[in-house]
């Protein structure tokens, strides 16, 4: 299986040893097939990162219940693995298959891969609600 196969089917290309959890405000949404991605900025030592989140398809957070909340300036906490670095080239090409090439160009995506500031999330923490966004970690019960 070459790398963007795996990179694309699977979680390998993440470091699922090291769970970690961001809290941001969304700056941007893609509900595109075959991955939605969230971008949000994250307030870390007085710095803003900007954070990519790769979640699941449209039709699937239509059905979780989370499509209709993920909108620009929600706050919101995330639980999920960071990207390993050795797959961040692949990234665009791998998550972005099937999209235009202006969202899988843009500055934020690009800005995503060079920070290695990519992250699959699994559940979105929305106010007082917990939502399923992807394949990443979940919040314990």
């Amino acid at each position: 299986m070459g790398l963007t196969a795996v990179a694309h089917h699977s979680i390998a290309g993440f470091d699922i040893t090291k769970p970690i959890t961001l809290t941001g405000v969304i700056t941007k949404v893609q509900l595109i097939n075959p991955h939605s991605i969230l971008y949000i900025d994250v307030k870390k030592n007085g710095q803003i990162e900007n954070w990519a989140l790769e979640g699941s398809a449209p039709s699937q957070l239509q059905r979780s219940g989370v499509k209709d909340h993920l909108t620009v300036g929600t706050e919101l906490i995330a639980t999920g693995f960071r990207l390993k670095p050795v797959y961040a080239s692949n990234w665009i090409s791998s998550t972005f298959s099937g999209w235009n090439k202006s969202s899988a160009e843009s500055s934020q995506a690009i800005d995503a891969v060079k920070a290695n500031r990519i992250f699959l999330a699994g559940d979105l923490r929305i106010g007082n609600d917990i939502y399923h966004f992807g394949n990443g970690l979940k919040f314990n019960p």
